[in-house]
């Protein structure tokens, strides 16, 4: 992990890079989740999509679509009690 520093000023920027694979990526405030190995990726319907938007809108702490969609997977895979 290395730091970018803007020139003193008002507006000072500090950003910290880290490099996945050959790339540089901007790491910003929200983490990812470290113990997720597989990348996948998907597409979706616009109707999909709005009820994954829908439904991530009225929990408590409002999850990303990814997390959301992380969620809704494992709620379907846990089997009934």
């Amino acid at each position: 992990m290395w730091k970018v520093e803007s020139p003193a000023g008002p507006f000072r920027v500090v950003r910290e890079y880290v490099s996945i694979g050959q790339w540089p990526c901007y790491v910003s405030g929200m983490k990812r989740p470290v113990t997720l190995p597989h990348l996948v990726q998907l597409r979706l319907s616009d109707e999909l999509t709005k009820k994954i938007d829908d439904w991530r809108r009225v929990q408590d702490d409002i999850p990303t679509r990814s997390e959301a969609i992380r969620r809704l997977v494992e709620q379907g895979l846990t089997p009934p009690k």
